[in-house]
């Protein structure tokens, strides 16, 4: 396949990972794009994945197509960029613990709640509605990873 472009400009092209850069499965990146976005990035385009996933689920993605440039994950709310070369954080919100804790202690989040998923950048917290199990993994600070 041979890309041209009309003239020398090089452009940053921005993608998001599901349902635009993966197969049906939205598991596997499509091979036919990673191709091509490897072509673009020997021409010196610069390709940018920006997505709601969590940085763990993008970063193979990237890993993949062999980027160098930031990504961006959270829907924004956590940008960096993962290369060997810089491992830079540009933009990082999280939600401070406390406050996720007093949303999880209110009496009709705790009467309705049967699973909760936290993201953080570098693991996963899952909880059940179990009182026992659900003090032990979060506010222990005792994780399940994944």
């Amino acid at each position: 396949m041979n890309i041209k472009t009309a003239n020398q400009e090089k452009h940053l092209i921005k993608l998001d990972i599901d349902g635009t850069s993966t197969n049906p499965d939205f598991s596997t990146l499509n091979q036919k794009l990673k191709g091509i976005l490897q072509k673009l990035v020997k021409q010196g385009h610069k390709i940018c994945f920006t997505t709601g996933r969590n940085y763990l689920s993008a970063l193979p993605f990237y890993q993949e197509v062999g980027l160098d440039t930031f990504l961006v994950t959270y829907n924004g709310a956590y940008i960096n960029n993962p290369s060997e070369k810089a491992q830079e954080q540009i933009v990082i919100n999280p939600m401070a613990n406390e406050v996720i804790k007093n949303i999880l202690n209110e009496p009709l989040i705790k009467q309705n709640l049967r699973n909760v998923m936290i993201d953080k950048i570098d693991r996963t917290t899952i909880s059940t509605s179990d009182d026992i199990y659900y003090q032990e993994i979060f506010f222990n600070g005792n994780p399940y990873t994944k």
